[in-house]
């Protein structure tokens, strides 16, 4: 009778002690996420990098990496909304293909990243041949965003 006792105040116990810890567990804060406008580009493009749900972030510096190079506007200070803005130009010496936007802290902690398409420099001709005063309609995609390109033709027949 005696240990039937102690046995209900010592399960009493453990069961408030576990109710207690639930109870007072701070709720998970949301992952961090960074959002590229826009998604893929020519070389110089501008990017802009919006950072969310950095709350626990409030007030720190954070540093923005495109493929290992810190961009012009970093590092960056995390709003008390736990947000924060920057643009940056996709660099002239970035290859086609995918890059990464990566968001680190201080202590050089890669937080979250996030890709960008790099695209290929690419050029159509409606005509690939004709007469002399032949007009000829050039496409192209993959260059330096609001630059000037310049078309040079050859007259050399191979």
């Amino acid at each position: 009778m005696k240990y039937t006792k102690i046995f209900r105040i010592l399960s009493t116990s453990i069961i408030f002690s576990l109710l207690m810890i639930v109870i007072l567990a701070t709720p998970v804060l949301a992952a961090p996420v960074i959002t590229l406008s826009p998604t893929s580009g020519a070389i110089g493009t501008t990017v802009t990098v919006t950072g969310t749900n950095f709350s626990s972030y409030q007030g720190d510096i954070l540093s923005i990496f495109f493929n290992d190079a810190e961009i012009a506007d970093s590092p960056v200070v995390v709003l008390d909304t736990g947000a924060f803005t920057a643009n940056f130009a996709v660099p002239g010496d970035t290859a086609p293909g995918t890059g990464w936007v990566s968001v680190k802290g201080r202590l050089g902690t890669t937080l979250v990243r996030s890709s960008f398409t790099i695209t290929e420099t690419e050029i159509r001709l409606d005509s690939p041949e004709g007469t002399v005063d032949t007009v000829v309609t050039v496409e192209g995609e993959g260059f330096y965003a609001n630059k000037q390109v310049n078309l040079y033709y050859n007259t050399t027949k191979q």
